[in-house]
């Protein structure tokens, strides 16, 4: 198992990833492209680590650094679902946080769904202390197909 930054090839396998994770639809639709992950990767404010085993990633952080407000936000952390809870998330954050300590930034935030009790445990175990309830909300501005 390897940590490493995400690289523009992983893009394909990067957006499998995103899209097999039903706790980050907000809609029926999948939610990322392979143009939003390619832009992403492209952003210079953007983190993406990948974990990887062989040739095959397992498991990806997507964040964004705000280091003029020195804080971090962490978009998504996907592991494939057949390897959740063998420490593959745990390795991509530890990762992360210690690209944000050496950045000298003073918090990592980040949101999870109330009814994702492994990711609220999970949080729970990496020192994170919940915060406020939010409820989402998504308007479409598409015309009905």
């Amino acid at each position: 198992m390897r940590i490493r930054p995400a690289k523009k090839q992983d893009v394909a396998q990067i957006l499998a990833l995103l899209n097999s994770a039903k706790e980050l639809k907000t809609s029926k639709e999948a939610v990322f492209d392979a143009d939003y992950v390619a832009s992403y990767l492209n952003n210079p404010m953007n983190v993406a680590l990948v974990c990887e085993e062989g040739s095959k990633i397992i498991g990806v952080l997507t964040a964004e650094i705000w280091d003029d407000k020195s804080y971090a936000f962490i978009n998504d952390i996907v592991v494939a679902g057949g390897l959740r809870q063998k420490g593959v998330g745990s390795s991509l954050y530890r990762n992360f946080e210690a690209l944000c300590k050496s950045r000298n930034l003073r918090k990592i935030n980040f949101l999870v769904q109330t009814t994702n009790e492994a990711m609220l445990r999970w949080s729970q175990k990496q020192g994170f202390s919940k915060g406020h309830s939010f409820f989402f909300y998504e308007k479409n501005l598409e015309p009905p197909a």
